[in-house]
């Protein structure tokens, strides 16, 4: 499992709880990647278990991987919780020759 991206979501977005702690496979037409969920632990959840994620808040900041919100959530729904940040890993996908910035090898952010 190759870490390529801790992605913080520019608004967070709410999840049911058993979602977390588990990795997605997922892509976009020949891009493929895993998304691996943080785990669920309070007060604001923690990084997933994937080598190479660790992140180093700023003096007294923490760093939110998922926080609970007072929200109505139907009870269907419940537990619930708020997703702000996720690692992709195993980046899969085409390369070309002419665009040498563009492939699986490139930051995601680039791609």
């Amino acid at each position: 499992m190759e870490v390529k991206a801790i992605f913080e979501l520019p608004v967070h977005i709410w999840v049911m709880c058993d979602a977390l702690d588990a990795t997605y496979p997922t892509g976009y037409d020949k891009l493929r990647f895993n998304v691996v969920m943080p785990d669920g632990r309070p007060p604001v959840g923690g990084a997933p278990p994937a080598p190479g994620v660790e992140l180093r808040p700023k003096v007294g900041e923490q760093v939110v991987w998922v926080k609970e919100y007072g929200a109505f959530i139907p009870e269907s729904l419940r537990p619930a919780t708020a997703l702000h940040r996720v690692v992709v890993t195993d980046v899969e996908g085409p390369s070309y020759d002419h665009k040498s910035w563009f492939g699986s090898a490139a930051p995601i952010g680039d791609i």
